[in-house]
């Protein structure tokens, strides 16, 4: 019985071994094989000599090399002891049986007598995290490149908006790329939840705030942020309501049809007077379309100028073929076989619906939260009494700087991080 390893090119799963495994087995019914993870060592127990062990294995359309002997020297990290080499060790060992290691603790090096390539052994170190990081010219250039950026980005002006007609990650996606696209701008960074982005960027708002328009959505500058945060709540609380309007009305419609459907009503045209009352009520989907599901379709129909796709888009496609198809069926029932003439009115009003139900619950949600927030930021000092050329004067916390020297009498709130000076306190 023979024992070698040979290197395999083109074996890329389990079913390849298998082959190999099959192939083998019908000339040597002793036939063993064990491969490596990444399927390029294979470790061979047969009768078999190596040379017809290689046949086998490009007959059946791969590559197959015998493996030399190995010697790798190289250097190791963090080998403190005996327990680490023997990680080193079995982790080698399972691969090639036959491999040899001798590791030397204090000059941090190891040497490795193995059937394995040197990019084996290095990748299995790598796992172990034993081998050193080599820093490249490469690397210190992108470090140097990132350090610049951050430096840039610091130094640049921000500038905080407010997005409108944001649905989705796809949505945020779009803005992320038209923002930019704008000359000037170093790093977009947009908050999904509270529908807000701030940018760092050398370019007026305004043209910041074209390039959201003419993706799409909408944007404004947000000037005072306790301001815009009040405003955004209000709005949300808007929002919120006229949500919940258009649900009840979407599913005022879908609801009845749904379940006349479902208890056996019939939901094809086949006479006259069906071909009326299914007309009436293909013209109440419209309404609902165009009132409850107009900001949808809007939405689909700018991500489409803009070549793009969102949660709108599937909405205004679902609802819009449902209700286009079985308008037609109403209108032109004879040009449509029996058994296709089946109406899906209450599918568009049911999703229109549901969806703007979904939003309005995702609006209230958000709300709550917002509080919450709210109430613990207010928690905090909104003043603080500076001394500034030996006066003593009240300023916002946003107008206090380093090197500033803030009193703080009994009982009164903290309002920055600092270094006691002077003075004491009893608890």
């Amino acid at each position: 019985m023979n024992e070698y390893s040979i290197h395999l090119s083109g074996v890329s799963c389990g079913g390849c071994v298998n082959k190999i495994r099959r192939s083998a087995l019908e000339q040597d019914a002793n036939f063993s094989i064990e491969v490596s993870e990444d399927k390029s060592l294979a470790n061979i127990s047969s009768s078999l000599p190596v040379s017809v062990m290689i046949q086998i294995v490009e007959s059946l359309g791969y590559k197959a090399s015998e493996v030399a002997s190995n010697t790798y020297v190289g250097g190791v990290q963090k080998v403190k002891c005996g327990g680490c080499v023997n990680k080193i060790r079995k982790a080698l060992v399972e691969l090639d049986p036959e491999a040899e290691i001798e590791a030397d603790i204090e000059a941090q090096q190891i040497t490795v007598q193995s059937k394995l390539p040197d990019a084996q052994i290095e990748s299995e170190l790598d796992k172990l995290g034993y081998l050193p990081k080599v820093e490249t010219e490469h690397a210190q250039g992108q470090e140097k490149q990132i350090s610049g950026e951050v430096a840039v980005s610091a130094d640049s002006p921000l500038v905080r908006l407010n997005l409108q007609g944001v649905t989705c990650a796809s949505c945020v996606n779009t803005i992320e790329k038209a923002l930019n696209g704008v000359e000037g701008v170093v790093s977009v960074m947009i908050n999904f939840a509270n529908r807000t982005a701030q940018v760092h960027a050398s370019v007026e708002a305004e043209s910041l705030i074209t390039a959201i328009e003419n993706s799409g959505y909408g944007a404004t500058e947000i000037l005072d942020e306790e301001k815009a945060e009040a405003e955004r709540e209000q709005a949300e609380q808007a929002e919120y309501k006229h949500k919940m309007r258009q649900t009840y009305f979407g599913l005022g419609l879908g609801v009845p049809l749904m379940l006349y459907g479902m208890l056996g009503g019939s939901m094809t045209v086949e006479t006259g007077t069906e071909q009326f009352a299914w007309g009436i009520i293909g013209l109440l989907t419209l309404a609902v379309l165009a009132t409850c599901g107009k900001h949808y379709f809007k939405g689909a129909s700018k991500a489409f100028i803009n070549r793009n796709a969102n949660m709108d888009t599937l909405v205004a496609l679902g609802t819009g073929s449902a209700w286009l198809y079985s308008m037609a069926i109403v209108v032109m029932p004879s040009i449509f076989p029996e058994s296709a003439r089946h109406l899906y009115f209450e599918a568009s009003a049911m999703i229109i619906g549901l969806i703007n139900l979904g939003q309005a619950l995702e609006l209230k949600a958000r709300g709550r939260t917002s509080q919450a927030i709210r109430r613990l930021l207010d928690l905090r000092a909104k003043t603080a009494l500076v001394i500034r050329d030996g006066e003593t004067v009240k300023l916002p916390i946003e107008q206090v700087i380093a090197g500033d020297k803030v009193v703080i009498r009994a009982g009164e709130k903290v309002p920055v991080d600092g270094e006691i000076i002077e003075g004491s306190a009893d608890r």
